[in-house]
Formats: C-alpha cells, structure tokens, sequence
C-alpha cells in the first residue's frame, strides 16, 4: 500500500513551568482549547489565538506579551497549533 502523507500538523511544546501563573489562569477562564486531551492534559491550541478572541475581551498585558510571543514562535517554526506540557 502506498501512503502519501498531505499533512503533517506541527505543534509547538511551550512547558508549563515556562509560564505566569496568570498565563495559566487566563487561558483556563477565557479561551476552549482547539483539542482537548482527554488523557495527558495537554490541550492544544490554535497558533493565532489573540486573532480567534472575540472583539472586546480583556487581556492582561502580560497575557498578551506572553501569547504574542507563542504565536510568533509557531510562526517561527511553521506550527499551526501549540500546547502546554507538563514538564
């Protein structure tokens, strides 16, 4: 049997510990995961998450900093999604 592979989905691993505190309870609050992991824990989420959030949502300036960060890393890295692994 001959298999092509057309997709390969990238994900980048941010370690949690590698997070604020209020990182983690922001997204728990206001974001659902793209995927949620019923097993490890480690949800996945869309690369382009401040983009996603409704028009008006309140996000800490920390918060932001942080997501632009991640988001510019998956660009980096030609990832479309990333998640937060326990480490």
């Amino acid at each position: 049997m001959d298999i092509k592979i057309s997709n390969i989905l990238k994900v980048v691993d941010v370690h949690r510990d590698q997070l604020y505190q209020e990182v983690l309870l922001w997204l728990a609050a206001n974001v659902e995961p793209t995927y949620k992991d019923q097993v490890l824990k480690e949800h996945i989420y869309g690369s382009e998450i401040l983009e996603e959030l409704e028009q008006g949502a309140i996000v800490p300036p920390m918060v932001k900093d942080t997501l632009e960060s991640i988001s510019q890393l998956c660009r980096d890295n030609e990832a479309g999604y990333f998640r937060i692994i326990h480490s």
